[in-house]
């Protein structure tokens, strides 16, 4: 009674490889492919790109997308710089002394 046992559980054990050796193949078969057929997009995507009769869609596409984020940089900033510097330099003119303000050199 004890051996048939023993060869039951062995057969089990086989059955429990052969079974998840065919999951893992297929499972391994269908990754393969999957990157295999996105590889090839990729490229067939940048041979349309390079092929493209109408100039680099891609190049104009980047150009557009400077020129709104430039566009967005300027409207952010709350005071340009050379009013913040002139309005210095008229204060500054007020506190010095009038022959300090003369147009000649001191050189």
């Amino acid at each position: 009674g004890h051996r048939v046992v023993l060869k039951q559980n062995n057969r089990y054990v086989v059955l429990t490889f052969i079974l998840v050796g065919t999951i893992a193949g297929v499972v391994l078969a269908v990754v393969t492919i999957y990157l295999i057929k996105r590889h090839s997009r990729s490229r067939h995507k940048l041979q349309q790109l390079a092929s493209n009769p109408d100039g680099n869609e891609a190049s104009k596409d980047y150009q557009d997308l400077c020129r709104q984020r430039m566009q967005g940089k300027t409207s952010e900033k709350p005071e340009p710089l050379h009013a913040a510097s002139r309005i210095g330099s008229v204060s500054e003119a007020q506190v010095r002394s009038p022959s300090s303000r003369s147009s000649t050199s001191s050189w």
